[in-house]
């Protein structure tokens, strides 16, 4: 039912919340799909767009799994929405995060097809400044490259 997956980051979905930002923070090395528990006017909220997932973090406690930190235009209190993972996927990301300097990060919410709520999570660890300047160089190379076709 939720699938761990690598290319999960190429998939383009409709409708959705993105971080773009994760890409320039994070050297990313796998993602996680994960359910959301959503009550009432949050449903609401994540249809018009009026949440922001810039400063969101993933937190881990007592053995679940929390999205913790997003922003609301309309509401000022949002609370932590608990994830849905496979026992599987909580023991990744356990591992994971024991390793120091790895993060858990939010990319993307979606909806699916089947009209729920899915959260991408990426595992990585934080982009030092070298590799930063390496990617707008190469995103700079590419820009030439394609305007001198």
């Amino acid at each position: 039912m939720y699938m761990k997956t690598k290319n999960t980051l190429s998939i383009k979905y409709n409708n959705s919340i993105s971080n773009k930002k994760v890409f320039h923070d994070y050297v990313v090395s796998e993602s996680i799909i994960a359910g959301m528990i959503l009550k009432g006017n949050e449903v609401k909220l994540f249809d018009n767009h009026q949440i922001s997932i810039l400063n969101a973090y993933v937190k881990l406690l007592n053995n679940k799994v929390y999205l913790i930190n997003y922003n609301s235009s309309e509401t000022e209190k949002v609370r932590d929405i608990e994830l849905l993972v496979t026992s599987k996927q909580f023991d990744d990301l356990v591992k994971h995060v024991q390793v120091k300097g790895n993060v858990i990060g939010v990319y993307n919410i979606f909806r699916n097809e089947n009209a729920l709520y899915k959260c991408e999570l990426i595992i990585g660890r934080g982009a030092k400044k070298y590799d930063k300047r390496e990617k707008e160089k190469l995103k700079e190379h590419r820009k030439d490259i394609k305007n001198l076709k």
